[in-house]
C-alpha cells in the first residue's frame, strides 16, 4: 500500500482442486501470473501452476478458487496466465496447459475458446497472454504443442479476446513460444521469445517481424520485459 516499499503475506487460504492434491500429485503451488481489474482494483485473478485459478473481489484479504470440477487428469487446471479485459471489465481470460477459456461474469462461468489443435490430446499449450498497452482491443498469446515441443505460435485478437487468429512472424519457432512484450512507451514495439532461446520484435504491432539472436551459449528463455 506503499508503492513497494513495505510488504506484508496475504492470506490466500483456498481450496485447490481435488485431482492436483490426490495422491501422486505434485501439491507444490506457484502463481505464474496475477491480473487486476482497471475498472475495480479490489478484483484480482492469480493463476496457479498447478492449482487452478484464483479470484479476490476485496483487495486480497480473502480468496477464493474458480476452478472446481471433476476432471480425469490436471491439464484444466494447469494454469499459466490470467487477463482481467481493460475492454470490456467482467471478462476475464486464462490460459492452460489445456487452452484458452473465457469469463464474461467475473470468472464464475467459464466457456472453452476454439484454437487450432496443436497436439494429440487436441489442445492448445497456451503460455503467455498479454493486451496491447492503451489498446485493449488487441490481445496477444504465445502458445504451441507442449512444454517442450518444436512448434511456437502467436494467436492475436482485435476484439478483447472474442475472436482469434494465428500471427505469421516469417519465421519458423522452433519451440514453444512462451512470452510476449510490449515497450509500453511505444506499444507497437513488441518481442515474443520461445523456450529454446528464440527471440523475434516487431516494431508495427506485429505486421512485420525481425530475429534478434540471442548471445552465445544463451538457449533458453522462459520471461521477457521490454522498455
Amino acid at each position: 500500500e506503499d508503492g513497494g516499499e513495505r510488504w506484508s503475506p496475504l492470506p490466500v487460504s483456498v481450496r485447490f482442486p481435488e485431482i492436483t492434491m490426490a495422491t501422486g500429485a505434485n501439491p507444490a503451488k506457484r502463481v505464474l501470473m496475477m491480473s487486476a481489474s482497471t475498472a475495480n482494483p479490489d478484483e484480482i485473478y492469480g493463476a496457479i501452476e498447478v492449482g487452478g485459478l484464483i479470484r479476490t473481489l476485496d483487495g486480497g484479504d480473502s480468496w477464493e478458487n474458480m476452478s472446481h470440477g471433476l476432471y480425469t487428469n490436471d491439464d484444466l487446471v494447469d494454469m499459466h496466465g490470467v487477463l482481467a479485459s481493460t475492454l470490456t471489465p467482467g471478462t476475464v481470460i486464462s490460459i492452460s496447459r489445456a487452452g484458452m477459456f473465457r469469463s464474461t461474469d467475473q470468472g464464475d462461468h467459464w466457456s472453452h475458446v476454439d484454437l487450432e489443435t496443436l497436439n494429440a490430446k487436441g489442445q492448445t499449450y497456451c503460455r503467455g497472454i498479454k493486451e496491447v498497452p492503451g489498446n485493449p482491443r488487441y490481445v496477444w498469446v504465445a502458445a504451441g504443442a507442449g512444454f517442450q515441443s518444436d512448434l511456437g505460435v502467436l494467436y492475436r485478437s482485435k476484439d478483447g479476446g472474442v475472436n482469434w487468429e494465428r500471427v505469421d512472424t516469417g519465421f519458423e519457432a522452433k519451440s514453444t513460444m512462451f512470452g510476449i512484450a510490449f515497450d509500453e512507451r511505444q506499444p507497437k514495439t513488441m518481442y515474443c521469445a520461445t523456450n529454446g532461446g528464440q527471440v523475434f520484435g516487431s516494431h508495427d504491432g506485429g505486421e512485420n517481424w525481425s530475429d534478434h539472436p540471442l548471445p552465445e551459449g544463451a538457449t533458453q528463455v522462459y520471461a521477457l520485459a521490454c522498455g
